[in-house]
């Protein structure tokens, strides 16, 4: 262990010169970029990505000369953390992206180009904490850096339809964020490639790229609103439907630009008791029809000249058949008792 922290150490090593940075960059390259990746030594892949992250915010080396190539040799050692199945790693390989891309502006497509690849595979892994992470750690290199070159390949892929393919709810995530932070003359550029992704987004499978499709085409619209017009003219019903928000009517003007105010209602007529007046409904209400069975069974004994008064009571309003002491060879009312 002493042996190991000889190498690299723990502590975070203050830059204050190339001379430091070389230094620095050369003991991360011999001690972990060719060296696997064990339980035993994972930490110091993260303090590594740790450091340089470090280094941008308090000393500024991405002002340095040369910078960005030593980030080019460590690739294998980023996406080997990005990749990783531990979060702490993969979290720590997104927030260095992310630190660069703040501090390098536009200067990071280059490195944009080297992560690309392994980014959009990240976003069809099953791992939801893994995803998200992720995806809102490239939206803020997007805000950070526009990257507007990125938007024709997120479009190649989303203009193909590709039900099974986890990765395009994310792109299109990352397609709105390119479109809203770039300006009109970069989106100029890749109209066509953008139109031809909406047309397929619109009626995607999945409902929410359909409803990212919807919110690519309202920040496309700011931008480009005549050619967003225009291109609203060539859509099928179905795609339409989907892609364009119903909109509120507008409020007419004057020739000053001032909205006329509303003129007030006027009342209404009072009627008189002689006006005719609409049929009313006619109410229906159930009326239970109240049975007293005390007289039905009287009734009984009166047709059948039976006597089974007797065998008769009642307990709250409700018959209660009792053996008859009268007439007990009845093979009904034996029947009935048996029940």
């Amino acid at each position: 262990m002493s042996h190991r922290n000889e190498i690299y150490p723990g502590e975070t090593t203050r830059i204050s010169s190339k001379a430091d940075l070389d230094r620095e960059m050369k003991r991360i390259k011999k001690t972990l970029l060719k060296t696997k990746m064990t339980e035993e030594n994972w930490d110091l892949f993260n303090k590594a990505m740790k450091n340089i992250a470090t280094w941008c915010t308090e000393y500024k080396i991405h002002e340095y000369v040369g910078f960005i190539d030593h980030i080019k040799e460590l690739k294998e050692l980023i996406v080997t953390c990005l990749t990783s199945e531990r979060t702490i790693l993969s979290k720590t390989a997104i927030d260095l992206l992310t630190t660069l891309s703040q501090h390098l502006g536009t200067k990071f497509e280059t490195i944009n180009n080297m992560m690309l690849p392994t980014i959009k595979n990240v976003f069809g892994r099953s791992s939801k904490v893994h995803v998200n992470r992720t995806v809102e750690g490239y939206k803020q290199i997007i805000q950070h850096s526009l990257l507007p070159r990125t938007i024709p390949e997120f479009c190649s892929i989303l203009s193909v339809v590709q039900r099974q393919d986890p990765r395009r709810l994310h792109l299109a995530d990352c397609l709105e964020m390119l479109i809203r932070v770039n300006t009109e003359d970069r989106i100029k550029k890749y109209k066509k490639d953008i139109e031809s992704a909406l047309k397929v987004m619109a009626v995607d499978a999945n409902l929410d790229v359909r409803r990212l499709a919807r919110a690519c085409f309202e920040s496309y619209k700011q931008k480009l609103p005549e050619q967003a017009h225009m291109f609203t003219q060539t859509l099928t019903k179905d795609v339409k439907k989907n892609l364009i928000q119903p909109s509120t009517v507008a409020p007419p003007t004057t020739s000053n630009g001032v909205h006329p105010k509303p003129k007030p209602t006027s009342a209404a007529p009072p009627t008189t008791s002689n006006a005719m007046q609409p049929p009313s409904t006619p109410i229906f209400r159930y009326r239970p029809i109240s049975i007293n069975l005390k007289e039905r069974v009287l009734k009984i004994q009166a047709n059948q000249n039976k006597d089974i008064v007797s065998g008769v009571t009642f307990r709250n309003g409700k018959p209660y058949y009792k053996r008859p002491s009268l007439v007990k060879h009845d093979f009904q009312i034996k029947k009935r008792i048996k029940k």
